[in-house]
């Protein structure tokens, strides 16, 4: 019976839900999802105002409580909808409630602001009362009260054993490190041995620096001073490597002069001359040669590093000496 009344004031709240004021055409709705639900289950009471659009809706300011009975969980954010006729929209906001209290709760009237868009007076509307009742858990007495039942002892699962696993493996780090450093101490070694650094043969070196510049294209972009820069410093670098000649801080002829001592054929010293010459017109007389002479310049300077690698120059020195053996002995 009580099931059936409660039916009755839901359908009944609902149909007067439609509230007109004042003649104002605003309808305000406030419905729950359930009417009915357990201490401390929640439900959505859902508020709706539809207006015109020359009107402004002023939104009642809702704590954390309807009332003593009624509490507000939370609140989401006011949504405005247009409707379906132009001059009309709506506003929605869902509020989650709940009640710790057994029995039945009116939910009251909220107290919604309407003001005329020309007009500053304010006119008020109410919407409609709702409920929601809240029953109990229901306890069989006529049961025998169980024991509270003790801890429950789980079995022994992977996640257990990782982090002792984990401490394991670092104590046994920490072990191994130590004697490490013991041994090394005692034996007067560093600690860490630093990888040895990998020395690139000055020939090869210098190959590889001459096809990189090849590869920038300075000349192309008529960047010829750089690229003359950068050609004469990878030979210089390379001869006094290679030689011993201090080549870098040398002019074009003193370069020249003090490779005479060593055995490098006369092709090869044309090529570095050629070269050398040229860059010093383009650095210090702004010479601008041709795309055949900037091609022919890097050429020549990977032909005069091929022509005199260290084990060519080593071998050329032991012939030499062995055809003096040779003649001391006739």
């Amino acid at each position: 019976m009580k099931k059936q009344i409660s039916y009755i004031l839901l359908v009944f709240t609902t149909i007067i839900s439609l509230n007109k004021v004042n003649g104002q055409n605003v309808d305000i709705k406030s419905y729950t999802d359930t009417n009915e639900i357990v201490i401390g289950g929640q439900t959505d009471l859902h508020l709706e105002v539809t207006a015109p659009a020359d009107k402004t809706i002023i939104w009642p300011i809702l704590k954390d409580t309807l009332n003593k009975q009624i509490e507000i969980i939370s609140k989401s954010n006011i949504d405005t909808i247009k409707s379906g006729q132009d001059n009309l929209y709506t506003l929605r906001q869902n509020l989650k409630i709940t009640s710790f209290t057994d029995g039945e709760h009116n939910i009251p009237e909220l107290k919604f602001g309407i003001k005329e868009a020309n007009d500053s007076t304010i006119y008020y509307a109410l919407s409609n009362p709702a409920f929601i009742r809240t029953t109990s858990i229901q306890v069989d007495t006529t049961k025998q009260f169980k024991p509270i039942v003790g801890y429950i002892k789980q079995g022994i699962t992977v996640q257990m054993i990782v982090p002792y696993v984990l401490l394991g493996i670092l104590i046994i780090a920490i072990i191994i490190a130590t004697i490490i450093y013991i041994r090394r101490r005692k034996n007067q070694k560093p600690i860490f041995t630093p990888k040895p650094k990998e020395i690139i043969p000055a020939d090869k070196l210098a190959i590889k620096l001459l096809e990189e510049l090849r590869l920038k294209k300075l000349w192309q972009q008529e960047m010829f001073k750089e690229y003359y820069s950068e050609l004469t410093e990878i030979i210089r670098d390379y001869i006094e490597n290679r030689f011993e000649v201090q080549a870098l801080e040398q002019t074009t002829e003193e370069i020249i002069g003090n490779l005479q001592g060593h055995k490098i054929n006369d092709q090869a010293m044309e090529k570095l001359s050629f070269t050398l010459k040229k860059a010093d017109l383009v650095k210090f007389a702004k010479l601008k040669p041709t795309a055949l002479e900037n091609d022919r310049c890097l050429e020549d300077l990977l032909d005069f590093v091929r022509e005199t690698p260290i084990i060519k120059i080593e071998e050329d020195v032991k012939k030499e000496i062995n055809d003096e053996n040779i003649k001391e002995e006739k």
